[in-house]
């Protein structure tokens, strides 16, 4: 919509004409609508954020609980995608291919970033919807603490995420994970320790980095 300055003149759209004031004087021209120019860089950019975007968004819950210290779940969803974007993204168009495609590489991912240190899983294993897992108890430097959670989450790209916040604890060295019913096929598995005891404040001092488990 258009507006009046204060010299009378207009400046903006109305219907299809687009007014404008050059050295104080008014023109008008015919709007068209913008043309994308879908640059190759451009085109390759927007590529890679759709994979990222749809990878995640199932996963804010997760998101929100790992990416401690932001104020709103946006910054806390913003921090995650420019840290895959710029660590986990891999090119996989095909040569000479103009339609650009990306993939999300599992092993790289890092659903949680923290100060507290991580799981150090031994092993991890699945027979049915059953994982079973194994870390190192010892709490080795003293600010690890005996109650830090194991929290285990386990993605298959379209279907909901499966997240238990309170798999074990750091110092019981085993549990065992019971998956949905409708996860029959292998799923990412990520690991991660969470101590809201820590810090009251909701930052990075009540996670660790995740690990990844493992396609079980």
């Amino acid at each position: 919509m258009a507006k009046v300055l204060k010299n009378g003149l207009l400046s903006g759209r109305v219907g299809n004409l687009v007014y404008f004031v050059i050295n104080g004087k008014q023109y008008v021209r015919t709007w068209a609508k913008p043309s994308d120019p879908g640059t190759p860089a451009q085109r390759r950019q927007r590529a890679k954020m759709r994979t990222c975007a749809k990878f995640f968004s199932p996963l804010k819950n997760v998101i929100r609980i790992g990416y401690q210290g932001g104020s709103k779940d946006l910054e806390q969803f913003n921090e995650c995608t420019r840290y895959h974007m710029e660590n986990a993204m891999e090119d996989v168009t095909e040569s000479g291919s103009t339609d650009f495609t990306f993939r999300v590489i599992p092993q790289k991912v890092k659903l949680s970033r923290g100060h507290i240190p991580w799981p150090e899983v031994i092993s991890c294993e699945r027979t049915g919807r059953e994982l079973s897992l194994t870390w190192d108890p010892d709490l080795g430097i003293q600010s690890n603490q005996r109650n830090d959670s194991l929290v285990v989450v386990g993605y298959i790209p379209g279907k909901k995420p499966f997240v238990d916040f309170h798999s074990g604890t750091r110092a019981a060295g085993a549990a065992t994970v019971i998956l949905p019913n409708d996860f029959s096929s292998p799923a990412y598995v990520w690991g991660f320790y969470l101590s809201v005891s820590r810090s009251s404040r909701g930052d990075k001092w009540n996670v660790s980095d995740s690990v990844y488990l493992g396609n079980l």
